[in-house]
């Protein structure tokens, strides 16, 4: 990038995650790419090289977006001028994990807050196998998730032609539910050590 490409990066306040990265807006996009792109741009626009602090901070925004399924698919809606809707539908599946979700985190918790006030090694052998059932419960659904997740995006991909802004809208509220279930499953993971 050339000095005149580093101030126009400055000058546009709205520039879209895409362009401040020199990428097409796309749904399925190469991550290796998007690396690549992030490493030139953040090298070109780094404040050691002559760049403004402003610039590379936006750069590594908008690296941030892209890399994550949910908050690229709310660039996308950027893209085509689409606010981001919070609420409004998801997909049947991902209701049906809401439930499933849940009903595990109530059944990990108790076991869990009973493992942690647990002081002796003889009372830890006695929930020990509570928790090994816990973690690979854990497991499973945390397995699952990214399986309904792959399945989602996948269905969204089928379509990327047309843009459908409401398949999007919906695609990109069911991602954000399932990362969120994902980090608290993966919470209480962690609290099985």
């Amino acid at each position: 990038m050339d000095t005149e490409n580093k101030a126009e990066l400055e000058i546009e306040e709205n520039s879209s995650a895409f362009s401040l990265l020199s990428l097409e807006p796309s749904i399925d996009l190469d991550l290796e790419a998007l690396k690549s792109s992030f490493q030139e741009a953040s090298q070109c626009h780094h404040p050691d090289q002559g760049g403004s602090l402003d610039a590379f901070e936006k750069i590594n925004q908008a690296y941030q977006a892209l890399k994550q399924k949910p908050t690229r698919l709310i660039e996308i809606l950027k893209h085509f001028e689409v606010s981001f809707e919070a609420r409004g539908s998801i997909s049947p599946q991902v209701e049906n994990l809401f439930k499933e979700v849940g009903e595990l985190i109530q059944k990990a918790e108790p076991v869990l807050k009973q493992k942690e006030q647990t002081s002796t090694p003889l009372a830890l052998a006695l929930i020990e196998n509570q928790v090994l059932e816990i973690q690979q419960e854990i497991s499973a659904k945390i397995q699952d998730l990214n399986q309904k997740e792959a399945l989602i995006f996948n269905e969204l991909l089928k379509n990327e032609d047309e843009i459908d802004v409401e398949l999007i809208q919906e695609t990109t509220r069911s991602l954000l539910f399932i990362q969120k279930w994902r980090a608290q499953l993966q919470s209480c993971f962690a609290r099985c050590w």
